[in-house]
C-alpha cells in the first residue's frame, strides 16, 4: 500500500506527463486534494499500479520528504513549483549527488566543436567532484554524459519521454550513474515534454552550462527555466561562424550568462555563488 500523499503526487506526475496541468485556483491547495479533484477524469491513471510497475522494472519514484530527494542547493530560492515525483533508476543516492552538480547542454544537432567541448567540460567537471547532469538527447548532451562516465563522479541523466529513453539505452547500454525523470519511462514524447525535461536539469543542478544553442530551440530555453529556478546561467562562446554559438552569444552579450572557457572557471563561478554554511562548498574551498 503507498500513503494517501504518495498516491496524489504519483497521480498528478502521471496526468502532468500528458499535458501541462493548470495551476489550482485555490490557495494552498494540497496534492491530495488536487489529485482527488483530477482523478475523476483519469480513470486509467491508477498510481497503486504505477508504483508496483516501477519497482517490478528496477525503477524507484521519490516524493518531497523521502531521504534521497534532491534539497534546493542554500541561498538559492526555488522559483519554480518541484516536480510532484520523481523516477530514478541506476546505484547512487539522488540527493547526494545533487548537492554539487552541474548541467552540462547543448544543440541537438551540435557541431564537431560543440561537441569536443561539451565531452572536456563534462570530464574536467567530474575529475573536480562536480556531478555532470545532462539530458537522454543527443549531439552535446550524448558526448557530456558519456565523458563523464569516465570521469570520477558518476553523472545523472534526465530523460523527457520513452522515445529518448530507448534511444539513450540503445546508445548506453550499460549506463553508470543516474537515471531520472518527472513521468513514467513510458511517456509518449511531445514539445510539452521536452520543456518539462529542460526545467527539470535546472532543477537538478545548482548551475547550468549552456555549450552550443541556435536561437529559440529547446536547448536555448533552458536559459528561461534557470532564472525560474534561480540557478547560475554559463555560456561557452563559440566560432561566429556557426549558428549554434548564437545562443550563448547572444546570452553573454546580454550579460544573463556568465562566460566560462574551462571547468576550473565554471568550478569558481558556483563555489563563489554557494552559500558559507554549506559543508560541500567548505570542502571545495
Amino acid at each position: 500500500m503507498i500513503d494517501e500523499e504518495r498516491r496524489a503526487r504519483i497521480g498528478l506526475a502521471c496526468a502532468a506527463s500528458l499535458r501541462p496541468l493548470h495551476t489550482p485556483a485555490g490557495e494552498g491547495t494540497s496534492p491530495a486534494q488536487r489529485w482527488a479533484q483530477l482523478a475523476v477524469s483519469r480513470p486509467a491513471i491508477d498510481p497503486a499500479r504505477v508504483q508496483a510497475e516501477a519497482a517490478a522494472t528496477g525503477w524507484r519514484i521519490l516524493v518531497p520528504g523521502d531521504a534521497e530527494w534532491p534539497q534546493m542547493p542554500p541561498g538559492t530560492p526555488e522559483g519554480g513549483q518541484a516536480p510532484w515525483a520523481l523516477w530514478v533508476r541506476g546505484d547512487g543516492d539522488l540527493g547526494r549527488a545533487t548537492r554539487r552538480s552541474v548541467a552540462v547542454l547543448g544543440a541537438r544537432a551540435a557541431t564537431s566543436y560543440g561537441e569536443q567541448v561539451a565531452a572536456l567540460l563534462a570530464r574536467d567537471l567530474a575529475d573536480l567532484g562536480w556531478t555532470v547532469v545532462t539530458s537522454c538527447g543527443l549531439g552535446c548532451d550524448s558526448r557530456a554524459f558519456t565523458a563523464a562516465m569516465s570521469g570520477e563522479t558518476p553523472p545523472v541523466a534526465v530523460y523527457a519521454a520513452g522515445p529518448d529513453l530507448r534511444g539513450f539505452y540503445h546508445r548506453e547500454p550499460a549506463p553508470c550513474g543516474l537515471l531520472v525523470s518527472d513521468a513514467p519511462p513510458d511517456s509518449p514524447g511531445s514539445r510539452h515534454r521536452s520543456l518539462a525535461r529542460q526545467d527539470l536539469l535546472c532543477h537538478l543542478s545548482r548551475g547550468v552550462v549552456l555549450v552550443e544553442s541556435v536561437l529559440h530551440s529547446i536547448s536555448y530555453t533552458t536559459a528561461y527555466f534557470a532564472r525560474v529556478r534561480d540557478r547560475l546561467l554559463m555560456a561557452v562562446p563559440g566560432p561566429i561562424t556557426s549558428r549554434a554559438s548564437a545562443g550563448p552569444h547572444r546570452l553573454i552579450a546580454s550579460r544573463r550568462a556568465t562566460l566560462v572557457d574551462s571547468a576550473e572557471g565554471i568550478s569558481a563561478c558556483l563555489t563563489a555563488t554557494t552559500a558559507p554554511t554549506d559543508p560541500t562548498a567548505e570542502q571545495a574551498r
